[in-house]
């Protein structure tokens, strides 16, 4: 392994890491781009995740960083790093096909098990759906958001009471754990071309909230559970439902059959409601 390492170093050492946020910390802690030969240069965004920096971790680990939203001076500074190996981890934008051309392997760490829930609010529709089992999958990169061939997936069970939330938080160490073992797959030159994804199976949710946050009256209580688990995320609103032009949150099912009773005898929401009632205006009308 040692000579095998110490060819690698010499190859194809040059990591740019397109990250942001908390996963992209955790993976980044990984031991092995610590070991000498490394070259790290991080890409981010202007805007940072106050609790996961990435200029900060940076630092604290030794590696080049650059907080920019401007393509030419990404295109600049990534072209003349002269990457081996292109990941991307949280980052929130499409990483442009000019881009991906620079390195010969290229590769994305996305939470969900692919090719399920590909795009955005992955966690979301994991609980959305009922879903069992989530995870991260590693894959190539390709023109398209998430379908290139999967090199790696790790897997966890989904806790029956888990909200977006606290399986964004389940995930950090899973992130860490699957770029941990393709690092390792680097390193020993045993990176796999990957699996193709079966297409059949692919879902593709886009970036605006789903449902808009807003509970169906006429849905299943089952359904509204979930949905409720699945819009916990503080600080962000949660779930609501609108009784007349009020905007009510929805914390509970509880919330919802009071709320949904309302909105069946048409009432408004300020004729019947208490001030102490948890099913609480948000503040909000229209």
């Amino acid at each position: 392994f040692g000579s095998r390492f110490s060819e690698f170093c010499c190859m194809a050492s040059r990591v740019v890491a397109f990250a942001w946020g908390a996963a992209a910390d955790a993976a980044l802690r990984s031991q092995v781009l610590q070991q000498p030969g490394f070259a790290v240069l991080i890409i981010s965004h202007t805007a940072q995740d106050e609790t996961a920096r990435m200029d900060t971790c940076a630092a604290e680990r030794g590696f080049q960083v650059l907080l920019s939203d401007d393509d030419t001076e990404i295109g600049t500074r990534v072209q003349d790093f002269r990457p081996t190996l292109l990941v991307s981890l949280s980052y929130r934008r499409k990483i442009k096909n000019k881009l991906l051309e620079l390195a010969p392997h290229r590769l994305n760490f996305h939470p969900s098990l692919l090719p399920k829930h590909r795009g955005c609010f992955s966690g979301f529709h994991t609980i959305l759906e009922g879903d069992v089992e989530t995870g991260v999958t590693c894959h190539r990169m390709t023109a398209n958001f998430d379908d290139g061939a999967i090199v790696h997936k790790e897997a966890i069970p989904v806790p029956e009471e888990a909200t977006s939330k606290s399986l964004y938080q389940a995930l950090l160490p899973v992130t860490a754990r699957c770029f941990e073992a393709v690092l390792q797959m680097v390193v020993a030159d045993a990176l796999p071309e990957g699996t193709p994804q079966d297409q059949s199976e692919a879902v593709y949710h886009h970036r605006n909230l789903p449902f808009g946050g807003e509970v169906d009256a006429n849905w299943p209580e089952d359904r509204v559970e979930r949905f409720i688990r699945a819009m916990y995320f503080p600080p962000f609103e949660g779930a609501h439902m609108r009784v007349g032009s009020t905007k009510m949150l929805i914390h509970n099912l509880e919330d919802f059959r009071r709320c949904r009773q309302l909105v069946v005898d048409g009432a408004a929401a300020s004729e019947v409601l208490a001030p102490s009632s948890s099913c609480a205006a948000a503040g909000l009308t229209g």
